[in-house]
């Protein structure tokens, strides 16, 4: 029997106390899901994905939508302009209907609000499962690494 590698998730939020909850939830969750990393605005998360983007991880992003500098909104345009397929949970203190429809325009995969951390376990875990989505037509994929200036 093959077993799948356990879900791998980076975590970015510029408050290092919402990092935290967010690790101990999918920890405590004991699911299997593996914290590669942690970013604290959008350019660290943009690196990030970069370094870890040739060992195939992460399988998941929880993005802060309010960051300094850019949103979280801007950030998942910029990652997912660079690697289509990157699943996106975009978490905020409080997620509107038009912050979700503008989310899921963008191709963000799904919102949370904060205090609905418990959900991130099982989120994290279907779309971990989940198919990866087609990639855009050749020439609409930027081939270059992730930096501050991709845009969408």
């Amino acid at each position: 029997m093959v077993r799948n590698p356990p879900p791998t998730v980076l975590i970015v939020d510029d408050e290092i106390d919402i990092r935290t909850v967010v690790r101990v939830v999918l920890e405590s969750a004991k699911r299997g899901i593996e914290v590669v990393g942690e970013a604290i605005d959008g350019a660290e998360a943009l690196e990030t994905i970069e370094r870890l983007r040739g060992e195939g991880r992460p399988d998941v992003v929880i993005l802060d939508h309010r960051m300094p500098g850019r949103s979280g909104l801007e950030t998942a345009k910029n990652i997912l302009a660079a690697v289509p397929e990157q699943r996106i949970i975009l978490f905020g203190t409080t997620i509107t209907p038009k912050l979700e429809a503008d989310a899921m325009a963008a191709g963000i995969a799904a919102c949370v609000g904060k205090l609905d951390v418990d959900r991130l376990p099982d989120l994290v875990l279907t779309l971990a499962a989940s198919p990866r989505p087609e990639r855009r037509a050749p020439g609409r994929r930027r081939s270059g690494p992730l930096n501050a200036s991709t845009r969408a």
